[in-house]
């Protein structure tokens, strides 16, 4: 499947959950690598960002810094 079929949030969300990325930025470099533009504006949004950027701190982070679930 060629990922330019994928809706460039989703590949982004997909690609933050790898656990690859620790910063917005390279997840961009990446998407940008699979041909997707650099400065799509739907990336753009700060609550995007901040989802992305959240996630992608939470997945990197060693088990020991992740926040236990709770109940």
């Amino acid at each position: 499947m060629n990922y330019n079929e994928i809706p460039i949030l989703l590949r982004a969300f997909e690609l933050a959950r790898t656990g690859e990325f620790r910063r917005v930025k390279d997840l961009e470099k990446a998407l940008a690598a699979e041909g997707y533009a650099r400065n799509d504006p739907q990336l753009q949004s700060p609550s995007v960002r901040k989802q992305l950027r959240r996630l992608c701190r939470a997945i990197s982070a060693p088990a020991a810094e992740l926040p236990a679930p709770s109940a």
